[in-house]
C-alpha cells in the first residue's frame, strides 16, 4: 500500500513538471505591440489622404490626424498617387506639405474648392484618378485642368476648381505661419524695391498771351 502511494506521488509530480515546462513554451511566442503614435498631415488640415505605415495604415480626419507605427516608413497617398514619404515620425507631429506641386494637386483635389476651411479629399477621388490614368503627382497645369473637369463630369459631389501654383504657394505661405508662427522660407531674399517712378519733367512755361491794344 505504501508502495503505491508513492509511484502515485511520482507520477502526479512528473506531470506537474511536464506542465509546467509547457506553460513556458507559450509564452515564448507572444509577440510585443509595436508602439502607436499619432501625427497630423496638413497644408491646412488634410482630411481622405491614406497614410500606410509598415503593417498599419489610416485615413487622414478632418483634422489630418492619422495613426503610424514608431520607426516606420509612412506613405502618403490618394488612391496610388504617392505624394510623400516620411520616416522617424514622433507623437503630435505636424507634417506640412512644403512641396509647391503636391499643394497644388491636393488643393485642386478639394472637394468645395476653399482650402482656407480645409482640404478634404473625396473617397471617390481615387477612382476618378485611376480612370484618368493619373499614377504621379501631376507637374502640368494643363493636366489638373483636366482633373478638375474629369471630377466635375464624376457626380461625387465635387465643387473644386483647378489652383494655380501662384494660388497654391500663397495658401502654403499663409497656413504656414498660422501653424508655425513664422515664415515658411526665412532665408529668401527681400522682394527688390521697386523703383521710384521718374519726375516728369516740368512742362515748359507757356508765354504769356500778347496785350491787345485797345482801340
Amino acid at each position: 500500500m505504501n508502495k503505491n502511494k508513492i509511484m502515485l506521488s511520482f507520477v502526479s509530480g512528473a506531470l506537474l513538471l511536464l506542465s509546467g515546462c509547457g506553460s513556458d513554451s507559450t509564452t515564448t511566442g507572444v509577440t510585443t505591440p509595436v508602439a502607436q503614435g499619432t501625427a497630423f498631415y496638413v497644408d491646412s488640415a488634410i482630411e481622405g489622404v491614406t497614410v500606410a505605415c509598415s503593417a498599419s495604415t489610416s485615413v487622414t480626419k478632418s483634422d489630418g490626424a492619422f495613426s503610424f507605427e514608431a520607426g516606420s516608413e509612412c506613405q502618403f497617398k490618394v488612391g496610388t498617387v504617392l505624394l510623400r514619404t516620411e520616416v522617424g515620425l514622433s507623437e503630435g507631429q505636424f507634417i506640412f506639405e512644403n512641396d509647391v506641386r503636391t499643394a497644388q494637386f491636393l488643393q485642386t483635389l478639394d472637394f468645395d474648392g476653399n482650402p482656407e476651411n480645409g482640404i478634404t479629399i473625396l473617397p471617390e477621388t481615387a477612382v476618378v484618378l485611376a480612370e484618368m490614368g493619373i499614377a504621379t503627382v501631376p507637374q502640368s497645369d494643363v493636366v489638373l485642368a483636366e482633373i478638375e473637369e474629369a471630377m466635375d463630369h464624376a457626380e461625387i459631389g465635387y465643387d473644386g476648381r483647378y489652383k494655380t501654383s501662384v494660388e497654391a504657394q500663397a495658401h502654403m505661405e499663409a497656413s504656414y505661419e498660422i501653424y508655425f508662427g513664422q515664415p515658411l522660407y526665412p532665408d529668401a531674399p527681400n522682394a527688390p524695391d521697386v523703383p521710384n517712378a521718374p519726375d516728369v519733367p516740368n512742362a515748359p512755361d507757356v508765354p504769356n498771351t500778347p496785350e491787345v491794344p485797345r482801340i
